[in-house]
């Protein structure tokens, strides 16, 4: 009797000791699972929810949805939380408008554009006009009073955290393999 004792007491340490190094290994495979998100560009739940493209591609360049600079993609972190949670989060403010979509409504606004003038078409008289971000960057020389109609601006949901049903299956056949092994 005490020697069955013992062997059910170190199979219980055995089993915090895997539990705990599971935890570390569900963050980990958490993670990576988000970040697979990218490189398909869509979800994986179920099935794979591609995302919408982009409207339109940045003067003929192809790059892939949400990665510009890249650093959405980098800033995910697997946080361990108590003793049997995990938590992945981002600390990029935007990240949850492309992972959740929004409308987002504009009043009218008036704002300044800087330009420069590149030339004259000497028939219509028309003056071609390069714009510039601020007024001496880019050599800009004039600036214009325009008026910006009100308007609404639809990001659609292009999510790449959240509930995963084959995260959840992956995870659940992982922690019953080291509960079968601590057994054994």
């Amino acid at each position: 009797m005490a020697n069955e004792a013992r062997k059910l007491q170190m199979a219980q340490v055995k089993l915090q000791k895997s539990l705990n190094q599971f935890i570390t290994v569900m963050g980990t495979d958490a993670k990576n699972h988000f970040l697979r998100s990218f490189r398909n560009q869509g979800f994986e739940d179920e099935t794979i929810k591609m995302w919408q493209p982009r409207k339109r591609s940045e003067r003929g360049k192809s790059r892939a949805i949400l990665v510009k600079s890249g650093r959405l993609r980098r800033s995910l972190r697997s946080n361990k939380r108590g003793s049997f949670s995990v938590v992945i989060s981002t600390d990029v403010p935007y990240a949850q408008i492309h992972n959740d979509g929004v409308i987002i409504s504009k009043k009218e606004s008036k704002n300044l554009i800087y330009y420069r003038e590149i030339a004259t078409n000497i028939v219509t008289r028309n003056t071609l006009k390069r714009f510039a971000k601020r007024r001496g960057r880019n050599k800009a020389t004039h600036a214009m009073e325009v008026t910006i109609g009100a308007h609404t601006i639809k990001m659609p949901k292009r999510q790449f955290i959240g509930h995963s049903r084959r995260l959840i299956d992956q995870l659940r056949m992982k922690l019953d393999k080291r509960i079968v092994n601590v057994f054994k």
